[in-house]
């Protein structure tokens, strides 16, 4: 991913390549979570190549227990990466990161996605 320009790189991470919706659910049953945070951004693999990074336009949804509690629409080609930080009770069950991108094109990369108990 990149911020100003430059690459950053995450040791820990998630690449979503998503040609329409794609999500990912965890369990948190018997966690006791009490954040969720994450970067995202386009990948460097789509922001890298013209033909594909200029038509990208995703959005980021995160679910906690099936209730929306964040969305990032208009993720578009060269842009900064994002960060999210969501507050869980510690008695929250589920936790679903979904990409919906209309266009085919999208990679998303999350980096350090982390559990704070």
């Amino acid at each position: 991913m990149y911020f100003d320009g430059q690459e950053i790189q995450f040791e820990n991470g998630i690449y979503i390549k998503a040609y329409q919706t794609i999500s990912l659910t965890y369990d948190l049953t018997n966690v006791n979570a009490k954040y969720f945070s994450t970067y995202f951004g386009v990948d460097k693999v789509i922001r890298d190549n013209v033909n594909y990074g200029g038509q990208v336009n995703a959005t980021v949804n995160i679910y906690v227990d099936n209730v929306l509690v964040y969305q990032k629409t208009s993720i578009k080609w060269k842009q900064n990466y994002n960060f999210v930080a969501i507050k869980l009770n510690g008695n929250n069950t589920s936790l679903k990161i979904e990409v919906v991108d209309t266009t085919g094109q999208g990679g998303l990369g999350f980096g350090s996605p982390s559990l704070y108990v």
